[in-house]
């Protein structure tokens, strides 16, 4: 950004002016907040199958693999694309918050800081696409353990099975293995996406921070008159000034 001057909001305008949360924003919580539900919930559902398992006729062994594969079935892709969106939603947020300061700075106004609440509102929508970015990290791992652990659940499970001729365990382990590759591959791009966004916002505040910077100084030099550089001329017929 240039001429980006007075459109950083300052810290006591974010602090009591934020922008309505929309529609893309609010999708992204929503989905954070409901794979932190269904991870929670895994968890007691492994548990409760591993405490069952005790009375079925399996080993200890056997009876790990069915937990972790019963606490992690959620973890597919279809789960993972879903998480994915996310990173869409606040990338999108991102591209259109950071298109409205382009169109700002184009327009080449000098408002006062805080007196443009459409560059104090895309700054605002951009923080909270960091924030959800960042919140979706943590989960991003959770997801990419929980597919690890169902592929190592189904080794556990049929462990020792000789119910099971070779070709049919292998079956079930290809396609663990199948659908655990496809999630990682989901989950990796979400994470990067994830830290795309992070830097795209981060690299936004920092060009704001510097614009602001250069229009303070060069209003302090409007104002106060710039220092001469050295060597400058200072008499009339052209002559150094020897003090220079």
């Amino acid at each position: 950004m240039s001429d980006q001057a007075g459109r950083a909001p300052s810290a006591g305008v974010g602090a009591v002016r934020h922008a309505d949360w929309e529609l893309p924003e609010v999708l992204a919580a929503v989905i954070l907040v409901a794979f932190v539900i269904l991870t929670a919930t895994g968890v007691a559902v492994g548990v409760t199958t591993g405490l069952g398992s005790e009375a079925a006729p399996l080993s200890t062994v056997q009876g790990t693999g069915l937990a972790m594969q019963a606490a992690t079935t959620w973890a597919s892709p279809a789960f993972a694309f879903v998480l994915l969106s996310t990173a869409w939603l606040v990338w999108w947020q991102v591209r259109i918050w950071g298109a409205e300061i382009a169109l700002a700075e184009a327009a080449g106004d000098d408002a006062p800081a805080g007196d443009d609440p459409t560059v104090i509102a895309a700054f605002d929508h951009l923080l909270r696409a960091k924030a959800l970015a960042t919140w979706s990290l943590p989960l991003y791992v959770v997801v990419l353990s929980a597919a690890v652990s169902n592929v190592a659940g189904s080794f556990l499970l049929y462990r020792g099975r000789g119910s099971l001729a070779g070709a049919a365990r292998w079956s079930q382990h290809l396609g663990s293995i199948g659908l655990g590759l496809a999630t990682a591959l989901l989950v990796g791009t979400g994470v990067v996406a994830a830290a795309y966004v992070r830097t795209q916002v981060s690299h936004e505040f920092t060009l704001a921070e510097e614009a602001a910077s250069e229009a303070a100084r060069l209003a302090r030099a409007r104002s106060g008159g710039s220092p001469r550089p050295r060597g400058a001329l200072s008499r009339t017929d052209g002559a150094p000034d020897p003090g220079a």
